[in-house]
């Protein structure tokens, strides 16, 4: 049978398009915080950390294993229902996700545009990395804290570190390994590399990627000591401390040039004195708190 019935006239009635969604306003408020999330998908370990501004604002470095050692930078927004999106300033990187409210968990959404194609994770679970400082440590006077409890981070270090008031632990992880890669492969250099972050984190000290550097620069990965058990490079010019003489380098102002010299370098009875002594060097020197180092 078929619809004899005249058909309606007039414009047919059209689709309706969907109004696009209001983007979240940013989250603003009066903390600066630092966060480092890690965690792994596809084959790939990712360290994220993150920098929130007052107004929302989120600067960010990350490094993916394997992948290019010295990280990637980004910026981004965190909205007020704490998602947020980070993108690559040196590639194309881009992290969307959101993070959870107790500032534990970021879950995320990674891509980058290569030259050798796409590169997703689309399932991306970050874990802040826990720090703690040893019990025994007390915040120096008129030290600056840190804001409640939105800061997942210890307080910069700011008195002077006694190997006495470091706990055992940390003495016992510092000194557990000789910390010279197995082989000279990235992923042994980036292994020890995050162990010495690591421990330099666990007691406050600022910026310690900055020393993990330094330790990688001055003793060649761990290879060479300019004095015993010394990976810094740190002298000692009191001859009533322990130290050796040894062969170096300086640069020469009236010459111009390096020449070849014989200099004290200290000597340490482990690696736990090197390295605590050299968390000291920055702390105890005025000049760095005056140039904003241990902020």
């Amino acid at each position: 049978m078929f619809d004899t019935r005249e058909p309606l006239t007039g414009k047919p009635p059209q689709p309706r398009t969907p109004t696009p969604a209001t983007p979240r306003p940013l989250k603003a408020g009066t903390q600066t915080w630092q966060r480092t999330f890690r965690g792994a998908a596809n084959g790939v370990t990712f360290q994220l950390r993150i920098i929130r501004q007052p107004n929302g604002h989120l600067t960010a470095r990350y490094q993916a294993t394997p992948g290019q050692s010295s990280g990637w930078h980004l910026e981004g927004q965190l909205r007020d229902d704490n998602t947020f999106t980070l993108k690559g300033t040196q590639n194309n990187a881009e992290f969307q996700g959101k993070i959870s409210p107790d500032g534990k968990t970021v879950t995320s959404n990674f891509t980058n545009q290569t030259s050798s194609g796409v590169f997703q994770a689309p399932s991306l679970t970050l874990s802040a990395i826990p720090v703690a400082l040893p019990l025994t440590r007390a915040p120096a006077t008129g030290a600056i804290q840190a804001p409640s409890t939105e800061n997942a981070e210890p307080a910069a270090q700011t008195s002077h570190i006694d190997r006495s008031e470091v706990s055992q632990s940390v003495i016992a992880a510092l000194n557990a390994s000789n910390y010279t890669p197995k082989t000279t492969g990235k992923k042994d250099r980036h292994e020890i590399f995050f162990n010495i972050v690591k421990s330099f984190r666990s007691l406050g000290v600022p910026h310690p990627e900055l020393i993990a550097a330094q330790w990688a620069t001055e003793s060649g990965w761990g290879r060479s000591h300019s004095g015993k058990n010394n990976v810094f490079g740190i002298k000692e010019f009191d001859p009533k401390k322990p130290r050796t003489f040894a062969p170096t380098k300086e640069w020469d102002p009236k010459l111009q040039r390096l020449v070849d010299k014989m200099e004290p370098f200290a000597d340490y009875d482990d690696y736990a004195d090197a390295f605590i002594a050299r968390a000291n060097f920055t702390i105890d020197n005025p000049r760095y708190a005056k140039a904003g180092y241990l902020v």
